[in-house]
């Protein structure tokens, strides 16, 4: 009785040869969080913070509202955001920045349409007032708390550039406001 030979192993794939380790590292995570952090911040900041200041006179006379009436809508926004920061501020601790940031950007994101769509005092109030309080949930605290999570090393540079997102869009201003509804 003649056995059957045993069945060959197939052959082992070709290994590449080894690639140098700074090409093997893979990229860390904390920075594509940086990166969200730093987007979030900067569609935030720079429209709601820094933005508002170059509409200001375009919503001025396109109602022919007075100075002092356009100018409680600003002063209405910083007071709403302060108020909603501990609110924040404790949804972070129970749910998480994740949560509290997409809720806070879905938040500012209906204000903001509502904004838009405004027509007389009491839709612009209520819609500045709208965004302020989603913006408390898209802070910058907010966005250092999460990246703070992530580094331990390089910590100063990664809350750095994530927070200083805003700041590009101070350059080109004036050419945010024209026309400031489309």
């Amino acid at each position: 009785m003649t056995r059957d030979p045993a069945p060959t192993q197939p052959a082992a794939p070709e290994t590449p040869p080894a690639l140098p380790a700074r090409l093997r590292a893979r990229f860390f995570y904390g920075w594509w969080v940086v990166i969200a952090c730093a987007l979030i911040t900067l569609v935030s900041g720079s429209t709601f913070y820094y933005g508002f200041g170059a509409l200001f006179d375009p919503i001025k006379e396109e109602f022919g509202w007075s100075t002092t009436v356009t100018a409680l809508a600003f002063s209405l926004r910083s007071e709403a955001a302060a108020a909603g920061s501990p609110i924040t501020g404790y949804l972070v601790d129970r749910f998480g920045p994740r949560k509290v940031m997409m809720a806070g950007a879905l938040t500012a994101a209906a204000g903001m349409f509502w904004f838009s769509r405004m027509d007389s005092l009491f839709p612009f109030y209520a819609s500045v007032f709208l965004i302020a309080l989603g913006n408390s949930g898209t802070d910058s605290r907010i966005g250092a708390l999460t990246v703070s999570y992530w580094f331990i090393r390089r910590r100063t540079l990664s809350v750095c550039l994530a927070l200083s997102a805003p700041l590009v869009l101070l350059l080109p201003k004036p050419a945010l406001a024209e026309p400031w509804r489309e």
